[in-house]
């Protein structure tokens, strides 16, 4: 009986403690399982599952040395793209932290862009809390961070960047926030981005598609040589000042300040084909730019035949113009080369494969040297400028060229001037000779209607000698007029 016992009473215990776990198992599945199943797809660490990952800081030093990494220059700061937060673990090492791959510091710069332009505030502030980290800072990370990975993470590959949305910094400006989650999910349903909107961590995750890293990259490093071009112009405004009106591109052209293309020299404007819907005036350069437009010109009549004809597309611009550019685009600066006539640029939709290929051997060759920076556009164009270093040179240059050329325009200017007053001379010694003449005629004139009124009362008798009166007495007088 006992046994019997026993046995009932373990088959019964075990049925019911199968039937709890049972149940509980089926309760904690339930309960988590919806939470799991939000969480999105880690497809971020697929496209990078072969990227090299920064293991520690050695590593970043190495590939900041190259330039495969690189710091977020000072102008991140002019554009209100701050960082907050980004290494604090690593304080000592932070400033390592705050790098990572060209791409993904051109993906934020669109950003930001774009963040000003839908808020129509170009001081709006980009505030990002993550950037780069190595393994060692994201296994430390994730200790306290749950939504940190633990091993490996885009973060390590230099790629992703975290937009904090923290109210601290957002202060729960609903608009800003809705705004900068609609412009990184379009960029996410295009393929570009990997974007979570974490947001029981107050962050925004934004990882960059490998395969538009070099797109993001050309857009860094234009805007990257926009600031250069501008810093090195904007220091020296003592000797350099942009032109804010029309007025003073006119001014600066009489003062010869600036060298107008048109004026220089009649087949100069040969050399190049000027751009449309432009006035006279601003078919003018700084005497230096139009001595390296002159040489660009040179180097591709060598390779091309002397028939060549360069493009451009424009050459300068009033310092109005240029603030509606910065507005349709905050991400450039207001000091453009441009408004100081130290650029140009080149339309290369007009040119063939072969000759945009010389174009950028030559353009590339200037820019090695360090004479140049030249910014390929998007739309197939150029943006050339000279750097502040090379003025003396291409000065030197103007002076021995461009100089010589303006003389001779000069003296066949002063030859002409000349002619025209030989002419007025001429024209002036005819006028008065006929004048003359006429007065000689009126003269006749009133002596033969004095003639005619005598005769009335006197017979009057010509001479071919002269003329005389006779009268009664049969003498004769002489008319003495």
């Amino acid at each position: 009986m006992l046994r019997n016992n026993i046995k009932i009473n373990t088959q019964f215990n075990y049925k019911y403690f199968s039937l709890f776990s049972f149940l509980t198992s089926f309760l904690l599945i339930s309960l988590y399982l919806p939470c799991y199943a939000d969480k999105p797809p880690r497809t971020e660490l697929i496209w990078y599952q072969y990227a090299k990952s920064y293991k520690n800081l050695k590593d970043v030093k190495e590939d900041l040395k190259k330039g495969i990494l690189v710091h977020p220059p000072k102008f991140f700061e002019e554009l209100n793209i701050v960082n907050k937060g980004v290494g604090d673990i690593d304080p000592e090492n932070a400033s390592y932290y705050w790098s990572a791959k060209p791409g993904t510091l051109g993906l934020m710069l669109f950003v930001a862009r774009e963040f000003k332009l839908r808020l129509k505030n170009p001081e709006a502030e980009l505030p990002v809390s993550g950037l780069l980290r190595t393994l060692e800072y994201q296994n430390i990370l994730s200790c306290y961070n749950n939504w940190a990975d633990l091993g490996r993470s885009t973060h390590t590959n230099g790629a992703t960047f975290d937009i904090t949305v923290h109210p601290l910094f957002m202060h729960n400006d609903i608009k800003k926030i809705d705004t900068l989650v609609l412009i990184l999910r379009e960029l996410h349903k295009k393929g570009e981005v990997y974007f979570i909107d974490e947001a029981s961590n107050s962050c925004l995750h934004v990882c960059l598609h490998p395969d538009y890293e070099e797109k993001y990259a050309e857009i860094y490093y234009n805007i990257a040589g926009e600031y250069e071009l501008s810093s090195s112009y904007a220091h020296n405004r003592t000797r350099f000042k942009p032109f804010k009106e029309p007025d003073e591109i006119r001014e600066a052209i009489s003062k010869g300040t600036l060298l107008s293309l048109l004026k220089i020299r009649e087949k100069l404007s040969a050399n190049f084909c000027f751009p449309e819907n432009y006035g006279e005036d601003y078919y003018s350069l700084r005497p230096e730019t139009t001595a390296l437009l002159m040489e660009i010109t040179e180097r591709l009549k060598k390779d091309l035949g002397k028939e060549f004809l360069l493009p451009l597309s424009e050459l300068i611009r009033t310092y109005k113009e240029q603030k509606e550019i910065v507005k349709s685009d905050p991400s450039l600066p207001l000091d453009s080369p441009f408004v100081y006539g130290a650029a140009f640029q080149i339309d290369a939709s007009k040119l063939c494969q072969t000759e945009i290929s010389l174009l950028e051997k030559h353009l590339q060759e200037l820019s090695s040297s360090n004479d140049i920076i030249f910014i390929k556009k998007r739309i197939n164009k150029y943006d050339v400028a000279m750097k502040a270093c090379a003025i003396p040179k291409y000065n030197i240059a103007y002076q021995k060229n461009i100089a010589s050329l303006k003389e001779k325009s000069f003296n066949s200017i002063s030859f002409r001037l000349e002619l025209k007053y030989l002419y007025i001379t001429i024209v002036m010694l005819l006028v008065s000779l006929t004048g003359l003449i006429i007065h000689r005629f009126y003269r006749l004139r009133q002596i033969i209607k004095r003639i005619k009124k005598m005769k009335r009362k006197k017979k009057v008798r010509i001479k071919k000698s002269e003329l005389v009166i006779i009268n009664a007495a049969n003498t004769m007088t002489v008319i003495k007029d």
